[in-house]
């Protein structure tokens, strides 16, 4: 594939079944190498792929530790790599981090200070969180939480950030150095550099319910009530109590969404203000929602300002959202969040429950076979468990 993002000149559409199709073959390539590699994980994937359309968890979880053995028995990077996300998915919080520590364990070091875990008492650590070409803004959203884990026990430590997320870190750990990846830095002047998969790996925890330790981020309080009002006061919020902010769409090939239409009901028989969070241009989209019942504010442009951004999230009192950035966003925030999860077993949200180890204001709402107009009605009603525990 020539592309790796769409080009101007291919349709919207067009670029989603190309997209499949690149990603078909992929999946089949590295099944035939599971095969030449050993017969036996070919076949054990191939059972694990046909047992996720049943929703059977306990029989998915049973041929995904199958598949997990004979893939660490004869190395299989690929494979371990998915199984590590999927164990996540299955509620093996443990067993996933195990497996993802091994594996890091068994790649050599890419400098000669990278941490592995060793003591970081009275260190100087740089922690590296800039995304990857692969990777988005949820790569420092996701490890905010843990930042406890190092400040606590380094005597120094820095944090090497997306340019857009800065000014949010700064003002959330003032014992942080903060530094935009644009900027040059001498890694060989720490005593330990931490990758994000490290961070990860090590810190995230592995038992729900989640506790209500570890850091959340702060937005810029100002900002935060200065929305809120200007919010309330818009007519299309419709002065009810509530504001609820939705993201309704992903242009990603591998994603499956409600359409418009079924959030476009959802709003109509919902008793709420709602505000897009939504990113891009919107407008067509708006046409279906009805611009009288959303709020788009165009002085918030989360491509350009994610501090601005993180205000506005803070400024609601909740959140639904489909699986994206914004899920990460809103639970490093500890704004009360519905993620609304597909069926593709993909992504790294739970699917035996509804709660996650790493947000304590997050719940899901897994689609489970279901009409989306079910299951956004599920996120409506749990969204307003979590608002009224909040309020209690």
């Amino acid at each position: 594939m020539l592309f790796k993002k769409r080009p101007r000149w291919v349709s919207e559409d067009a670029w989603h079944i190309i997209s499949w199709r690149r990603d078909k073959g992929k999946q089949l390539r590295r099944q035939v190498a599971r095969f030449a590699r050993n017969p036996k994980l070919g076949l054990a994937y191939s059972a694990y792929r046909r047992s996720i359309p049943t929703r059977d968890w306990a029989l998915v979880r049973e041929r995904v530790k199958t598949v997990t053995a004979l893939a660490e028995a004869c190395g299989h990077r690929h494979t371990l790599k998915e199984m590590i996300s999927v164990l996540s998915q299955l509620g093996c919080y443990e067993d996933s981090q195990r497996l993802w520590i091994n594996q890091l364990n068994r790649e050599p070091k890419a400098i000669p200070n990278e941490w592995r875990g060793e003591d970081l008492q009275g260190k100087n650590v740089l922690i590296q969180l800039q995304p990857s070409d692969r990777q988005g803004l949820a790569v420092g959203y996701r490890r905010a939480r843990l930042m406890h884990h190092i400040t606590r026990q380094a005597s120094r430590v820095m944090a090497v950030l997306e340019p857009r997320l800065v000014k949010t870190f700064h003002r959330s750990f003032p014992t942080l150095k903060v530094q935009a990846a644009t900027e040059a830095i001498d890694e060989g002047a720490f005593d330990y550099v931490i990758s994000p998969d490290r961070m990860l790996a090590h810190f995230l925890p592995t038992a729900p319910p989640p506790g209500e330790t570890g850091d959340f981020l702060v937005a810029d309080q100002a900002l935060v009530e200065q929305l809120r009002q200007k919010y309330r006061a818009d007519s299309r919020s419709r002065r009810h109590q509530r504001l609820i902010g939705i993201c309704w769409y992903s242009s990603h090939f591998a994603k499956e969404t409600p359409e418009v239409s079924d959030w476009a009901d959802f709003i109509r028989r919902t008793q709420a203000g709602f505000v897009s969070l939504q990113y891009g241009n919107v407008n067509s989209h708006l046409k279906i929602l009805g611009h009288e019942n959303i709020i788009a504010d165009e002085s918030i442009d989360q491509l350009v300002n994610m501090d601005d951004f993180a205000a506005q999230v803070a400024a609601l009192d909740g959140v639904i959202t489909i699986v994206n950035t914004l899920a990460h966003v809103a639970g490093a925030l500890d704004v009360p969040t519905i993620v609304v999860r597909d069926d593709i077993l993909r992504r790294e949200w739970p699917v035996t429950r509804d709660r996650t180890p790493w947000y304590p204001s997050v719940r899901i709402a897994g689609k489970d076979g279901r009409g989306w107009g079910e299951v956004l009605g599920e996120a409506g009603d749990k969204l307003c468990e979590i608002i009224a525990e909040r309020n209690q």
